[in-house]
């Protein structure tokens, strides 16, 4: 067991490049010019705001299901079903948003997944293949709204 009495902690071997003051001036030096990302907001209106708001959002809930994930694998307790399916029915609704601000459907969406899935794993989806994203790209055949359909048959005997 480790011993955090300030007495018995060891001294740092050299001096510490920077105080963490410092370090943040350096930090935000790289921070987008928040004013400039505000008016290009109000600039593109609602939807850009609606993606927005759905896209984090997605990534919060995202992390929701990693919580249940985590509390069944990592800390043995029972995978709790109830909470998983809410926390995925999340995600759900924040992709339907997305959809939405983006101007595509759900069904659009998981159209394109699937021809870029055949793409890149011919077949089987054996993962030979998926190397070549410019060719994978190519390989996509899209209508004129940016969107291909693909009949799906296989699996849903």
């Amino acid at each position: 067991m480790c011993d955090l009495r300030p007495d018995r902690l060891r001294k740092p071997q050299r001096e510490a490049l920077m105080t963490t003051d410092e370090y943040q001036v350096l930090a935000m030096r790289t921070e987008a010019d928040q004013e400039a990302i505000l008016e290009r907001l109000k600039a593109l209106g609602p939807q850009a705001v609606r993606l927005d708001n759905a896209a984090r959002g997605l990534a919060s809930e995202a992390g929701e299901v990693c919580d249940v994930v985590a509390k069944y694998v990592e800390f043995g307790r029972p995978l709790d079903r109830a909470a998983l399916i809410e926390e995925v029915g999340g995600c759900l609704w924040r992709i339907a948003q997305i959809c939405k601000a983006g101007g595509f459907t759900i069904e659009q969406a998981m159209e394109a997944n699937v021809r870029q899935l055949r793409v890149r794993h011919p077949g089987k989806f054996d993962g030979a293949a998926g190397k070549d994203r410019d060719a994978e790209r190519k390989a996509i055949v899209q209508d004129g709204h940016g969107f291909g359909h693909v009949q799906i048959t296989e699996g849903l005997e």
